[in-house]
């Protein structure tokens, strides 16, 4: 497992993504071109057809994401440690966002034929964006956690890709999109030091209270979970059927043999 500071230092050749992110939103925020940007990603909509967005937006949602971590459970127990610590961090900075500043989402400011939308319609809390900086949080996690060169491209245009469909799919401005990106990747950070230094995690016990998280958390998702995305329903069943196949072996054998390092 890496420690705090390999960590850090890891991270300092990448500190690139959060800097350029918040470069961005300083930009935005200072020519007042909020609107006028989301105006002109949202129309790029036409390009591609509503399902696709869809998908690769439920690819934030917080649920897909601790799917994805089930596969790792008992083979890679730091990985899975330093997920849940970050994605921890990360909801916490999310949600005390939305709380204090309490922006009004595109739908309860522009008129609904002015701009292309499809899921559900939400109309408060959008900053900072929620799926964006879950997605960066897993990219930057995996990133660490897999220092290569070839996934961590392949990650950031996942993650990249759903803060844009935040804004296709017409419920995040891009100064949400932007800071989240920031929020998530920081909070990766974060969490992965906190990880560090508190190794309840990489206990027995601590892996095998993971694991069940993790397990619940993929069942529901398979059986009873609607992200009001209904076009992305399949992506969210293959995904979870995928993980539970293989994070149940990994799972069962926690309660069979000591947790390994």
């Amino acid at each position: 497992m890496l420690s705090c500071t390999s960590a850090q230092h890891l991270f300092k050749r990448v500190h690139l993504v959060p800097l350029s992110a918040l470069a961005l939103a300083g930009l935005v925020a200072l020519s007042g071109a909020n609107q006028e940007w989301f105006y002109t990603i949202n129309r790029l909509s036409v390009y591609a057809f509503p399902g696709f967005w869809a998908n690769w937006t439920v690819l934030g949602d917080a649920l897909l994401v601790l799917a994805l971590t089930l596969p790792w459970v008992g083979r890679r127990p730091g990985l899975v440690w330093k997920m849940f610590c970050a994605a921890v961090v990360t909801a916490v900075l999310i949600q005390t966002g939305k709380i204090v500043f309490n922006v009004p989402r595109p739908p309860a400011v522009l008129p609904p034929e002015s701009f292309f939308s499809v899921g559900p319609v939400l109309s408060s809390k959008a900053f900072p964006s929620g799926h964006t900086a879950t997605a960066f949080m897993f990219a930057a996690v995996m990133s660490a956690c897999f220092p290569s060169r070839g996934l961590r491209i392949a990650l950031l245009i996942m993650a990249a890709g759903v803060g844009v469909s935040r804004i296709m799919v017409g419920v995040h401005w891009p100064l949400d999109v932007l800071v989240g990106a920031a929020v998530g990747w920081w909070g990766a950070l974060a969490g992965m030091c906190l990880a560090g230094h508190w190794r309840f995690g990489m206990t027995r016990a601590g892996q095998q209270v993971l694991a069940a998280l993790l397990v619940s958390a993929t069942v529901y998702l398979l059986l009873l979970y609607d992200s009001r995305y209904p076009q992305a329903a399949l992506l969210e069943f293959i995904v979870a059927g995928v993980a539970l196949s293989l994070g149940l072996p990994g799972a069962a054998r926690l309660w069979r043999h000591r947790v390994t390092r």
